[in-house]
């Protein structure tokens, strides 16, 4: 089980190959959404998640019973932590599993894990909950016209990014790019918006290539 309460966390599982490129552009993402709303004005870098909440990496050989070590939560089986949502990412072409398990009104655990390695009954109990989530999701969200007003769920979808580069930039995106639009994005989401318009941030990717910002 790896522990992310702040970047460097995530850097440091980088250097060591633990996690890979599109994934550790999602967890840096999501610290940065939550540093937008929790950081208090502290600095990205000195910001951390110990009293909200962690990002957890369940790693083959975890159970549920792992997460005893990061909260007070104690249960007798995935199932049985009844998380607040479970959902489902394609990152890189590998499928992960984000659920968020609130252990009190002020404490969530966001905990990932991989879609293989995972015993057949868990994983049809993880395919149902995420499921589910995306109806509730789709029932409720509004209508979002393509790239433009990009769906801000759907900053994440790598697919999704690299259409709106073909439209905006020509051509697909590397993966450190990929990481940096990301990083962009969060920067300018300190509201969780519906209409935000991704090319936006793809020029200023494009300005910051070119060495052409701050001119």
């Amino acid at each position: 089980m790896r522990v992310v309460n702040r970047l460097r966390d995530i850097r440091e599982l980088e250097v060591a190959s633990t996690v890979t490129g599109p994934l550790a552009g999602y967890l840096r993402g999501l610290l940065l959404q939550l540093h937008g709303v929790f950081g208090g004005g502290a600095a990205a870098e000195e910001f951390s998640l110990e009293e909200v909440g962690p990002l957890v990496l369940l790693e083959e050989g975890d159970c549920a019973e792992s997460l005893r070590e990061v909260g007070p939560h104690g249960t007798g089986g995935l199932p049985g932590l009844c998380p607040e949502f479970v959902e489902r990412l394609d990152l890189g072409g590998t499928r992960y599993y984000k659920l968020g398990v609130m252990t009190n009104n002020e404490y969530l655990v966001h905990v990932f894990m991989r879609a293989d390695g995972q015993d057949p009954a868990t994983l049809e109990w993880l395919e149902q909950e995420s499921t589910a989530f995306e109806e509730t999701v789709e029932q409720d969200a509004p209508e979002a016209p393509e790239c433009l007003g990009v769906d801000y769920r759907l900053v994440w979808d790598e697919a999704e990014l690299h259409n709106c580069a073909a439209e905006v930039l020509g051509r697909n995106l590397t993966s450190d790019e990929l990481s940096a639009l990301r990083t962009i994005i969060h920067e300018d989401l300190d509201e969780r918006t519906w209409d935000y318009d991704i090319r936006e941030a793809l020029e200023r990717l494009q300005c910051k290539l070119e060495g052409r910002c701050g001119e």
